[in-house]
């Protein structure tokens, strides 16, 4: 559904605040008799404010129709239980309760009461959204060309009635269209009735029939919600299908705020040079005993360097802690696999918590990478991907990335079709891109290394 998704995220949000700081009142009413105090107000603004980052880490805002429920609310008590653990660990090191009152059972009073309660009411705003979704009629107007690649992404994501307005000569309901998918839910535009669709998708470039296009502007001037795909795949998966574009799409749609607004970027590398030089001192007891652990398992140096394409197109050496064995690519360049049989022991570890990407804190302090962007791809493979992939050297048009929205979307994958899936997450990210959308993208990373996702 459309907005309601946002809506609903929103609607959390509130929830758990409103009930968490009623439920922290309570609890302090019955342990000191006490209405209200200011160091209460502090100390739960705090408790909130963390929980809240935590929640969101963790999934707890995403009430997926296509998730199953349990799991949903599994991972939410589970966020809840992790939100404890680092309040009382703040608490203990920043000292942000100077009243004692976490001593009193409060906070774990409060917390127990309010894992119950929050668990009830995603349940039910759970099963509201897909009763919800169940209703709702979309309509797809497609072609021949395009009808397989929608169905493959349409399927088991978007939830309702789906009808393709299959308007080509030749396309008859109930074809195989290609891949041997078979379109039953389709009509032609004799039988198109705008009035019974609640969304109405345009998935074409090809010009429409009058008939089509009156009664879509009919729609539109109803209040229905009319859109062109590649506006639906922004808002619905956070990414730009490719094999929509065209080349006037880049210089007429809005967004590219990157390179219309140079402050903008100059305050992305700014926080990219005073981060990476935090980050760097921080983690070096950690680098040291990582260094100790390679130099232990296995023969070879610490540091893997290789060459990857950056801004422009310029290549630069990339710093990483060698993960695999000596002579990896001895028999040539090669994709990196899922289960690489190449990983050495202690590098299974390191690329699990990713901490072989933490050489790579040089590459974004002498501004070669940033700390979110598209991962930069190895020279070879990039000659491969531009003669087969559309638009593909676009991402160059920005510094490569440790992380980015590719990463914590799409699952692990290797190969030109893989290259596919993430180049349309990182148009994306490169059109809509804001700070607050690399803060997102960083909490986000937080929750694909804490549970091993992602790549």
């Amino acid at each position: 559904m459309y907005t309601v998704y946002n809506y609903t995220r929103k609607l959390l949000v509130i929830f758990d605040v409103v009930f968490l700081t009623l439920i922290f009142e309570m609890f302090f009413y019955l342990r000191t008799g006490l209405v209200h105090s200011n160091i209460l107000q502090e100390t739960t603004f705090m408790v909130i404010s963390i929980l809240i980052v935590i929640l969101y880490i963790f999934g707890s805002y995403e009430l997926l129709v296509d998730e199953e429920q349990m799991r949903i609310i599994g991972m939410h008590l589970l966020s809840v239980l992790i939100s404890l653990f680092i309040i009382i660990i703040f608490n203990y090191i920043f000292y942000i309760d100077r009243s004692g009152l976490f001593g009193r059972g409060i906070l774990n009073g409060s917390f127990f009461i309010f894992s119950i309660l929050s668990s009830c009411y995603r349940y039910f705003l759970w099963r509201w959204l897909k009763i919800q979704s169940a209703k709702k009629e979309w309509c797809f107007i497609v072609n021949k060309e395009n009808c397989s690649v929608l169905w493959r992404e349409l399927e088991n994501k978007v939830f309702g009635n789906i009808i393709f307005l299959l308007y080509d000569t030749g396309i008859k309901r109930g074809d195989n269209i290609s891949f041997s998918i078979p379109i039953v839910n389709a009509i032609d535009s004799a039988d198109f009735d705008e009035k019974k669709y609640d969304y109405i998708v345009v998935a074409t470039h090809d010009k429409l029939q009058k008939s089509i296009s009156d009664k879509l502007i009919e729609s539109k001037l109803s209040g229905k919600k009319v859109t062109d795909i590649i506006s639906f795949y922004e808002y619905t998966f956070k990414k730009v299908p490719i094999w929509f574009l065209r080349d006037s799409w880049f210089f007429l749609s809005e967004g590219f705020s990157l390179f219309s607004n140079r402050t903008s970027l100059r305050i992305k590398y700014l926080s990219d040079f005073i981060l990476s030089s935090i980050l760097i001192i921080l983690s070096a007891p950690i680098m040291l005993i990582a260094t100790i652990l390679i130099k232990l398992d296995s023969s070879g140096p610490v540091f893997f360097k290789q060459v990857r394409t950056g801004l422009d197109g310029n290549d630069f050496i990339i710093y990483k802690f060698r993960s695999m064995v000596k002579d990896a690519e001895k028999k040539g360049v090669q994709w990196a696999q899922k289960k690489d049989p190449r990983v050495t022991r202690i590098g299974k570890f390191l690329r699990l918590t990713r901490i072989d990407e933490l050489p790579q804190l040089i590459n974004v302090f002498r501004g070669e990478m940033s700390f979110i962007g598209p991962r930069p791809e190895r020279p070879e493979f990039n000659i491969q991907l531009e003669k087969e992939i559309p638009y593909y050297q676009f991402r160059h048009s920005v510094k490569p990335g440790i992380t980015g929205l590719a990463q914590i979307l799409y699952p692990y994958g290797a190969g030109v079709s893989d290259a596919i899936e993430k180049l349309q997450y990182e148009i994306f990210y490169i059109k809509n891109y804001s700070i607050t959308l690399d803060i997102l993208i960083l909490l986000k990373t937080i929750r694909v290394v804490v549970l091993g996702k992602g790549r």
